[in-house]
């Protein structure tokens, strides 16, 4: 029975975790009830740290169903234990209302063979299965809470925690840790979704917390988590103000913490004089060793920080430096609010890994760290820390001012037409002159629409025709779509300035560019310019450039982010771009050679519109994305459309009167480009 008990308490820290689980598998079928009730509750311990998850399962579920009335108490109380970790989780949920289903169904049948004391001890038994399946089950439910992406479950798991917590305190057994969550849980409710007034509720809080932990001298410490509890939550108004994923976030964190002191005060009840020893063990002591770990995670950040000047994501690596140096080194509960939020800004960079095998590798490793306790969490996540750090792709951004913004709705032409590159390196157009006509042809047309901006897509031009472009069309920005120049994919920006423009040049190789690949290659740009001009402003991403490095882009102020491509696989950019203005409203577009098609533009516009876009040829009928008119392939065509560089995204509620309504992409057409 020691055996059993002693492998659960010590089990994370055995090396040999296979031959231990052996043993904990073989104790779990022992014939002594005694010992398979520890085994049980062992297995709920141990459960995050079991290897055969699915084989522990299968244990823990075959012991709620077990003959002695003990044993599925402890079961009922190792699935609360294990539940986040456990695979099945829906057959766990099932487990526990079948324990109490089947309890209060035993409970009202009359024991006639029995004495009256063998009848008491068999109801107090009966308690003890209600009380902790009932708060395992509160437990699941904060752990559903803290799981969800809707608000409403979010209130909804909370309400049912709550209640389950309840249930358990009228089961009136001897020692009972849901008087100590309940507490906590019902005026985190309280404060979060009623708004009552902070600090009564937090002194209500106290009263009822400390009033379960009891004024011996052996439970002083215990105190000091309750303090601890209390003033987070004076804190859990402020996050009402924050993002849904910051509740969420720390919610986890009091989870984690109720749940060790509320253990801890069951323990304590039983073991008096051993109280302090069991504090000392179960709430996370701050050493020297983790104070060193967060210090480099620390380093680590402002590094990054560094590394993130002048690019797009300056302000999210001072946000991630300001995270790990808000992280506590007194309070045991706000490291683990502090690491809960840094986990999770973790989580976001791996966003910007573009090697996908190492992507995958952190974020593997990042989820690995939910349900370590606070000393593993810190030790792990700073090598996961170093190793995301080491491993981010981040462009450089310069600004070419050349003036401000005049005009809030501009007028844009995406070019499309066919045309070949010659197989060998530097690649050229064939076909020079018919080429050049195609061109000029487009330009024309958007210039005689009105169009301030004019797209063509990659390496489609010559330098030697810049002068030409440059004077006929001095009213309109051209995007040339480039050529290549001392090996580097250039794509120039053509327009009348007195500033001295810097052409954008392509960072990221397609295959046939990639000099590791071949004896020579292209030469890649190390920044990304954005342009603020009179039409907007704007990024130009060439081709894999945009795949790439258009999510650096979400929350930075462009109105346009353009991509001139030779692409043939631009369905997967359309799906990029997409997902992009979905979340961010901005305007994409993307010209691409007539050969694979495809040229688009992208942007936020209320649905309603689409069935005039199928009728007018821009839209495909089953496509119900942001893709509001593309260029065929095969074809030579030129998209034209008005911007509104203020309403980007769609109006809601819609006006009723349609003359109120703020549009941001009006006058779309699709138009034939004619060549000589």
């Amino acid at each position: 029975m020691g055996a059993a008990k002693a492998l659960g308490i010590a089990f994370s820290h055995i090396p040999d975790k296979e031959l231990a689980w052996h043993d904990l598998h073989r104790l779990t079928q022992d014939l002594d009830k005694n010992v398979r009730l520890e085994a049980v509750k062992a297995l709920g311990i141990a459960f995050p740290h079991i290897l055969d998850k699915e084989l522990a399962w299968h244990d823990l579920h075959r012991l709620t169903q077990d003959m002695d009335e003990n044993v599925q108490w402890g079961a009922a109380e190792a699935l609360g234990v294990a539940f986040p970790s456990i695979p099945e989780k829906e057959l766990a949920w099932d487990d526990l209302l079948q324990l109490v289903q089947k309890t209060i169904n035993l409970d009202k049948i009359p024991k006639t063979q029995i004495s009256i004391y063998e009848n008491r001890q068999l109801k107090q038994k009966y308690r003890f299965i209600l009380s902790s399946a009932y708060h395992s089950m509160g437990k699941v439910s904060i752990f559903k809470a803290a799981s969800t992406n809707n608000e409403e479950n979010f209130k909804k798991e909370m309400e049912d925690a709550i209640q389950y917590f309840e249930k358990s305190l009228q089961q009136e057994t001897h020692s009972n840790p849901a008087k100590f969550c309940l507490p906590f849980y019902r005026s985190f409710y309280m404060l979060t979704f009623k708004k009552e007034d902070i600090e009564a509720e937090v002194q209500n809080y106290l009263s009822e917390a400390k009033s379960a932990v009891g004024g011996s001298e052996s439970k002083e410490q215990l105190i000091e988590a309750v303090e601890n509890l209390g003033n987070a939550l004076k804190e859990v108004q402020n996050l009402n103000e924050k993002d849904f994923i910051s509740v969420k976030c720390d919610l986890n964190a009091y989870r984690r913490y109720c749940e060790r002191v509320a253990d801890i005060l069951e323990d304590t009840e039983e073991i008096a004089p051993g109280a302090s020893k069991l504090i000392r063990k179960g709430l996370p002591i701050i050493d020297d060793r983790i104070k060193g770990k967060i210090a480099e995670i620390q380093r680590r950040s402002k590094e990054i920080y560094k590394s993130t000047k002048d690019t797009p994501l300056m302000d999210f690596g001072q946000r991630t430096c300001r995270q790990t140096h808000e992280l506590s080194l007194q309070n045991p509960l706000d490291l683990e609010i502090g690491l809960g939020r840094i986990i999770n800004t973790a989580k976001e960079w791996c966003e910007y890994i573009t090697h996908e095998d190492k992507k995958k590798s952190a974020c593997d490793k990042l989820k690995s760290l939910e349900n370590m306790d606070v000393q593993e969490k810190v030790m792990a996540f700073s090598e996961i820390f170093d190793f995301i750090s080491t491993n981010l792709s981040i462009p450089r951004i310069r600004i070419v001012h050349i003036c401000e913004v005049q005009q809030e709705v501009v007028r844009v032409a995406i070019v499309q037409f066919c045309y070949q590159l010659t197989k060998s390196f530097p690649f050229v157009i064939e076909n020079k002159e018919m080429v050049k006509s195609k061109i000029f042809s487009g330009l024309d047309i958007a210039k005689n629409d009105g169009a301030n901006i004019v797209c063509l897509p990659e390496l489609c031009l010559f330098e030697a025709w810049i002068p030409e472009i440059k004077k006929k069309y001095s009213d309109m920005i051209v995007i040339s779509g480039g050529y290549y120049k001392d090996n580097k994919n250039t794509c120039p920006v053509i327009m009348k300035s007195k500033v001295n423009l810097i052409y954008q040049s392509k960072i990221t190789p397609a295959a046939p560019e990639d000099k590791e690949m071949w004896e020579s290659g292209m030469i890649p740009g190390d920044s990304i310019y954005k342009y603020e001009t009179q039409f907007g402003k704007f990024v130009i991403l060439i081709c894999r450039d945009f795949e790439r490095f258009a999510h650096y882009f979400r929350d930075i102020d462009v109105d346009f982010i353009i991509c001139p491509s030779f692409n043939g696989a631009i369905d997967r950019f359309h799906i990029e771009a997409n997902n992009h203005v979905t979340k961010n409203p901005s305007y994409i577009l993307m010209a691409n050679t007539g050969v694979f098609g495809g040229s688009s533009i992208f942007a936020q516009l209320n649905k309603n519109y689409f069935y005039r876009l199928v009728g007018e040829g821009c839209k495909d009928e089953e496509d119900m994305s942001f893709k509001l008119c593309e260029a065929k392939i095969g074809k030579d065509e030129i998209i034209i459309a008005n911007f509104n560089l203020t309403h980007k995204s769609i109006q809601i509620p819609v006006p009723s009167e349609s003359s109120k309504e703020k549009r941001s992409v009006t006058n779309i057409k699709k138009l034939t480009i004619p060549w000589i």
